[in-house]
């Protein structure tokens, strides 16, 4: 199937999508679960997502990326596009070029490069980023209305300013 423009396909928890051939613009919406499948490439780069694992994947202008349940993300670039990381989820090596990452519920983030973008660290449960480093950044939060996020890392501040 192919998915072109402003064209969309959504592929919920448990679903499978195979044979994708997904152009810019267009947008994959998905839950990286244990019991989600999806194989295709995307702008000619070939990408899978199986057993709750996805690596060297994009998400482009529009695009959303949920990693939930026990999923775990690899080597991701958000580019314009949303990631979401909630219970229990993982990302590890992940670079935010003028989009938004929420950790929320215990999510787990771990040596992200913010080039441009938000990245946002969300209230209940205990979210944890472990590393990383800020270009251009135009938001960081931390919300916790419940318990306090926990933070282990070693940021780098390259071209932002500080504010009280």
């Amino acid at each position: 199937m192919s998915v072109n423009g402003s064209g969309r396909i959504a592929v919920s928890s448990g679903g499978t999508a195979t044979e994708l051939a997904i152009s810019d613009g267009a947008l994959l919406d998905f839950t990286v679960t244990s019991d989600t499948l999806i194989v295709g490439t995307s702008n000619g780069s070939a990408f899978e997502i199986k057993n709750g694992l996805v690596s060297n994947y994009s998400v482009n202008s529009g695009g959303m990326l949920n990693i939930s349940a026990g999923g775990q993300a690899d080597n991701v670039t958000v580019n314009r596009g949303i990631m979401y990381v909630d219970t229990t989820g993982t990302v590890n090596n992940t670079t935010l070029n003028r989009g938004t990452i929420y950790v929320y519920d215990e999510g787990v983030a771990n040596n992200i490069t913010v080039s441009s973008g938000t990245l946002s660290v969300m209230d209940q449960g205990l979210p944890r980023i472990s590393s990383f480093s800020l270009a251009a950044v135009s938001a960081f939060t931390a919300k916790a209305s419940q318990t306090t996020p926990r933070f282990s890392m070693a940021a780098s501040f390259a071209s932002s300013t500080a504010a009280s």
